[in-house]
């Protein structure tokens, strides 16, 4: 049985499919819905962001082992974990985010705090890109559609180039954090 509420910003299209979390029997649970039919798609729960990247639909979820973490579906349909990054669901992967040729989250190892990670899709190319603030303060605290939203380190100084070598996107800072633009070049 699927509830008719899905939350906002829980439905996308991936392979010319409607896939949604909605609450089931165990949860948020990942769906798909077709000309063939709505059906539910693995045993994951808690399943948010929903996020299309490299020809796979990512997404947080749990298998109810461990813990909330990165999850993919190809093409084929099946959910598979892309990397254990935290057995807790605190570290839940949020904000999935697609910059250029990566996919950018962020997640709490349990070690540095919540900072800013990226994915290719594959287990080695899955890793934090900064400790922004150094020890198990939290670096990242938003990811948003348009910009990155990042505290300063304890220093004070952003770290531009840490973040996204390769682009030469313009950032502005204000107060308490520094915003850098993506390719949409918001403003």
């Amino acid at each position: 049985t699927v509830n008719a509420t899905v939350p906002a910003g829980q439905v996308t299209v991936f392979n010319t499919a409607l896939y949604f979390s909605a609450d089931g029997v165990a949860g948020a649970e990942l769906w798909k819905s077709d000309v063939a039919g709505t059906v539910r798609v693995g045993a994951v729960s808690l399943v948010s962001g929903l996020t299309v990247f490299n020809n796979a639909l990512y997404f947080s979820a749990s298998d109810g082992v461990a813990g909330v973490e990165l999850w993919k579906t190809d093409v084929a349909g099946s959910p598979v974990r892309v990397k254990g990054i935290n057995n807790t669901t605190l570290g839940a992967p949020n904000a999935l985010t697609v910059l250029n040729n990566a996919l950018l989250f962020s997640a709490d190892d349990g070690m540095t705090g919540r900072e800013l990670w990226r994915t290719d899709g594959t287990v080695g190319g899955t890793m934090q890109v900064k400790d922004i603030c150094p020890g198990p303060c939290d670096g990242v605290p938003v990811i948003s559609r348009l910009f990155v939203v990042v505290k300063p380190t304890p220093a004070g100084a952003p770290l531009i180039n840490d973040v996204m070598p390769e682009s030469a996107h313009p950032f502005s800072t204000q107060r308490d954090a520094t915003f850098f633009h993506d390719a949409l070049g918001a403003s």
